[in-house]
């Protein structure tokens, strides 16, 4: 359908902060003497921006960015080759934080932060190349490995997970756990999914308790 009303490309800072509301959003300051200039924070930790003018400070798990507006739009030549591991993301089922990363010679060990929403799910899988551990740290749910579910909760569960074991869990309400990762190589494409579906990982697992 044609729609002829108001349209802007957001496709620079520059531009996203001219139809902004507010000029800062999340912790920080701004100080009186910095004029046409915007603070957007998604870290639980105060930024403090002074005498700087006309700029654009925008700061994230996948890192910081002071530039001034009108050049902004060169990201994306600065960043061109540029390869780094996303650390924070949005999934259908919640969301996930990179805490730490290291790699050495054969091995690599990454901390992540996960959050399942409420009555959601991450698919019945596994992985060849890495072990998990995960410690659950808020509220409770339903784990399945290698063929078995018992309920999981707060307060000391804590799951390991080895190479090649099918794992999944599903929240009763949001539910977190912090995920270690270690192995010799830390790669999405390390994933086999054999269940997307709770009903199937139920049907073809039997439930114990404790």
């Amino acid at each position: 359908m044609p729609y002829d009303g108001y349209w802007k490309d957001l496709g620079t800072w520059n531009t996203l902060t001219e139809e902004m509301a507010t000029n800062q959003i999340g912790k920080g300051i701004i100080s009186e003497d910095c004029a046409n200039t915007h603070l957007i924070n998604e870290l639980d930790i105060p930024v403090t921006v002074i005498g700087v003018s006309n700029a654009v400070v925008a700061v994230s798990p996948d890192g910081i960015l002071v530039a001034d507006k009108e050049q902004s739009p060169r990201i994306k030549e600065v960043m061109k080759g540029f390869e780094q591991r996303p650390m924070y993301e949005e999934r259908l089922w919640g969301w996930y934080r990179v805490l730490d990363y290291t790699s050495e010679i054969g091995q690599e060990v990454m901390t992540k932060r996960v959050m399942v929403k409420q009555g959601k799910h991450i698919s019945y899988q596994c992985h060849q190349l890495r072990q998990e551990v995960w410690t659950v740290v808020k509220s409770q749910g339903l784990f399945a490995k290698d063929g078995v579910i018992r309920e999981v909760r707060v307060g000391g569960d804590v799951l390991t997970i080895p190479p090649g074991a099918l794992h999944a869990i599903k929240a009763g309400s949001d539910l977190e756990f912090i995920e270690v990762q270690t192995g010799s190589q830390l790669i999405d494409e390390d994933i086999e999914r054999v269940y997307l579906n709770w009903d199937e990982v139920e049907a073809n697992c039997r439930f114990v308790k404790g």
